[in-house]
């Protein structure tokens, strides 16, 4: 069965869209890896360095977890409203 997966910032209350199916993996890796990113981007001086998920391009999950959320509490969220954390014990 399907089940697409989003970004919900809980500090914010905002959503992102579910566009990933089966994308818990993807969104804890890319919220984990987000601190780096943005590093990089900031250092970069040139203009050509960019980030993407392999798949996804142009998907507004990226640009909120790189610019409108950094810093933030966020979880992954279900189309059906389920969350989880970004931090899964073991």
């Amino acid at each position: 069965m399907s089940e697409y997966w989003g970004l919900h910032c809980k500090t914010c209350d905002k959503s992102t869209d579910h566009d990933f199916n089966h994308g818990e993996e993807i969104l804890r890796s890319l919220v984990k890896a987000t601190p780096h990113i943005k590093a990089a981007l900031d250092a970069d001086k040139s203009g050509y360095l960019e980030f993407s998920i392999m798949g996804h391009h142009g998907s507004d999950i990226t640009i909120f977890a790189l610019e409108e959320h950094v810093g933030h509490e966020l979880e992954i969220e279900s189309e059906y409203g389920y969350t989880e954390p970004i931090e899964v014990k073991e």
